[in-house]
């Protein structure tokens, strides 16, 4: 009996088990931080209360409420505001990783137990600061011609009735320089990190444009829509690769 695609698709739905979550792995010093956070955060909502004057162990429990809820909000406010001022001076270094920032935002980016992607950000430092660059360049709000995708769009297996808005970056000089006057990369070592990106599949190279000069657009993937109205970006290259190329990352 002949084995069509449509019969496997069916079969793997039939088949499919839920996926189990994976655990949360913390690191080391997390059990620590987290007992020492405990300690001081019952310690100083308990000042709080204790500053206001009041016993709190006879009131009642409307009451306890009500100054418990004084205290937690006292304490957030003070937590947030030096948390807030920590963040700001570690942006002012440029010594921190946002968790909205690409490439910073993937989960396992911080994750210092994979020791070949340790030693990958080791020996390239400016690796993850290169691909929040390029990601931060793009033109991601605007749809480009669908002329300048022909050759990109004949690759994707799409509905022909979607009209996809493609995450792009335009590389050209002034592109260049803002690399080399934000990171203190030049252009040859930016071209050779472009290269080798292009290779894995994180950009996808696809042509030169005659309006641009010498310029050069590049896709790091497309956004799909969303049942309510937003949009998901979807990259070039899935997770899996994409961590398997930064772990074995050289140009």
């Amino acid at each position: 009996m002949k084995i069509t695609n449509r019969r496997i698709i069916e079969t793997n739905r039939q088949g499919t088990k839920p996926r189990k979550e994976k655990p949360i792995r913390h690191p080391a010093w997390y059990k620590e931080v987290k007992t020492l956070w405990t300690e001081f955060k019952d310690n100083a909502i308990k000042e709080i209360i204790d500053s206001d004057d009041n016993n709190f162990d006879d009131l009642d429990d409307d009451s306890k409420k009500h100054f418990r809820a004084r205290a937690n909000t006292e304490f957030h406010k003070t937590v947030k505001s030096h948390l807030d001022l920590f963040v700001k001076e570690c942006q002012r270094i440029k010594e921190i990783w946002l968790k909205n920032d690409y490439p910073f935002n993937l989960g396992w980016i911080t994750d210092m137990e994979n020791e070949k992607l340790q030693v990958a950000i080791k020996r390239y430092p400016k690796l993850l600061d290169i691909l929040h660059f390029i990601d931060s360049q793009g033109d991601h709000e605007k749809s480009i011609t669908e002329a300048d995708l022909k050759s990109f769009t004949a690759r994707i297996k799409r509905n022909e009735t979607e009209e996809r808005l493609y995450s792009h970056v335009i590389v050209n000089r002034d592109f260049f320089d803002k690399a080399e006057k934000e990171l203190g990369i030049k252009k040859i070592t930016m071209q050779k990190y472009l290269q080798a990106f292009s290779e894995a599949g994180i950009i996808e190279k696809i042509k030169h444009l005659q309006t641009h000069g010498r310029a050069m657009l590049y896709i790091d993937g497309y956004y799909m829509k969303m049942p309510n109205g937003s949009k998901r970006k979807i990259r070039s290259l899935n997770a899996k690769n994409h961590r398997k190329f930064l772990e074995n990352f050289s140009y």
